[in-house]
C-alpha cells in the first residue's frame, strides 16, 4: 500500500544515503544510480517527540491536529538532495540548513531539508473524529506532500517545519 501510494504521486525511485560517508550532507549518496521502490522496502515514519504523531506534526507544521491521522497514513521524510528531480526544474539547488554548532555541521550531520509526505497505509475508509483526526478515504490514495522541514530537528526527536523554524528564529532574534 505504501509503495503504491508513493508511485501514485510519481515517487518511484530513491537514492539511499550512506551512513558511513565522510560528509553526511555533501557526499551522502551511496551511488549515482537511483533505486526503484519495491514492495519489500520498509518506510520508516517520521520521529516523534513523545507526543502523538498528529500532535507532533500539528506543532511542526503549525496546522490543526485533525489535519493528520496516523491510523490511516504514515508520514515519511525524504531528503532533498542534489540528485532530486526537483533540482533544475522546481528548485535551482538543494536547500541546506546551517547548523549553529560545529558538532552539527554538514560533514557530521545531514543538513539538507527533508520533504514530508502523507502515505496511504491502509486503503480503507475510516471516519474522522472531530478535533482529533481527519479520517481516511476508501481505496488507495496517492501520497500527499505535507511540507518541508529541517532534518536536524528530527535527530533530537522533534521535526521542525519551515514555519515553525522561522517562528523560532524570530523569537530568538527578538530576545536579543
Amino acid at each position: 500500500m505504501n509503495i503504491n501510494s508513493l508511485n501514485g504521486a510519481g515517487i518511484q525511485d530513491v537514492y539511499y544515503n550512506d551512513p558511513d560517508t565522510s560528509n553526511a550532507t555533501f557526499a551522502s549518496i551511496i551511488s549515482g544510480v537511483p533505486t526503484t521502490l519495491a514492495a519489500t522496502d520498509v518506510l520508516a515514519a517520521v520521529n516523534t517527540d513523545g507526543t502523538s504523531v498528529e500532535s507532533h506534526l500539528a506543532s511542526a507544521f503549525e496546522r490543526p491536529i485533525d489535519s493528520f491521522d496516523s491510523t490511516c497514513y504514515k508520514y515519511v521524510a525524504f531528503g532533498i538532495g542534489d540528485q532530486s528531480e526537483l533540482i533544475g526544474t522546481t528548485m535551482n539547488t538543494a536547500p541546506v540548513h546551517f547548523a549553529s554548532q560545529g558538532n552539527m555541521g554538514p560533514a557530521l550531520k545531514y543538513n539538507r531539508f527533508v520533504a514530508i509526505f502523507q502515505v496511504d497505509d491502509i486503503g480503507t475508509a475510516v471516519a474522522g473524529v472531530a478535533g482529533a483526526n481527519k479520517g481516511c478515504a476508501a481505496g488507495m490514495e496517492p501520497a500527499k506532500f505535507i511540507g518541508t522541514a529541517m532534518a536536524m530537528g528530527s535527530m533530537a526527536g522533534h521535526l521542525w517545519g519551515t514555519s515553525h523554524s522561522l517562528a523560532h528564529t524570530w523569537e530568538n532574534i527578538a530576545a536579543n
